[in-house]
């Protein structure tokens, strides 16, 4: 299931609490803000995969790098920034 930006993050998380968690996994865009990270930051055992525009100077990649450390959390980044500008960024924030 996609959740994007145009979603609200406080009814995705009513969403979250309402499904089987032993089979409702989320790809969550995160181009939304904070909020969006925060939410992950709840439901990490419930994100399969998170997309966001990495490379942008107003995303807050350092808030979703510990957040991601804090969980431990292990699946797919999708990078939406164009022309893979952000991978000098990843590299330093998640380490790959």
């Amino acid at each position: 299931m996609l959740i994007t930006a145009q979603a609200d993050a406080e009814d995705v998380a009513g969403l979250i609490s309402r499904t089987d968690k032993s089979i409702t996994y989320f790809d969550i865009d995160l181009a939304g803000g904070a909020e969006w990270i925060a939410l992950f930051r709840d439901n990490p055992s419930r994100t399969f995969a998170m997309e966001a525009p990495f490379g942008d100077s107003a995303f807050k990649v350092h808030e979703l790098g510990a957040a991601v450390k804090h969980t431990k959390w292990i699946s797919w980044l999708i990078d939406a920034s164009p022309g893979g500008e952000s991978r000098g960024v990843m590299k330093k924030v998640f380490s790959i």
